[in-house]
């Protein structure tokens, strides 16, 4: 993962459907074991640029509240929440949304259907200080 401003690039190996665990608190260059919570900013997703190429499949998310337990994002109607993508495009997500989460992957496909990459991938994602 790299960052750059207020996005960060993350990658889908090829042959792979699940992006490495993404740590937003840390974005904002602030550690979650500071003290002084009124300076930890806090990174929240708030959009997503996708690659010029992409092996067909909507994104899907894990979420973690402490980076080690992840579980399926699902919706208050217990749906899993899917964006539809295609390559080379880019997404607005509510940032409401994303909130809560500290901790995120991304995966190619649905939970019970995975799309792995035919190549790596890499995702910009575009962030949000939320002032956590």
């Amino acid at each position: 993962m790299s960052r750059h401003g207020n996005s960060a690039t993350v990658s889908i190996a090829s042959g792979a459907a699940l992006t490495a665990a993404l740590n937003l608190d840390m974005l904002s260059g602030v550690s979650q074991d500071d003290n002084v919570v009124s300076q930890k900013l806090g990174m929240r997703l708030g959009g997503i640029i996708m690659p010029s190429a992409w092996t067909a499949a909507s994104l899907t998310f894990q979420v973690s509240a402490d980076g080690t337990n992840f579980f399926d994002l699902h919706d208050k109607y217990d749906s899993e929440v899917a964006v539809t993508v295609t390559a080379n495009n880019s997404y607005l997500l509510d940032l409401a949304d994303w909130i809560t989460f500290p901790y995120l992957k991304i995966r190619s496909g649905t939970s019970a259907a995975p799309v792995n990459q035919a190549a790596t991938r890499s995702l910009i994602l575009l962030l949000r200080a939320t002032g956590v």
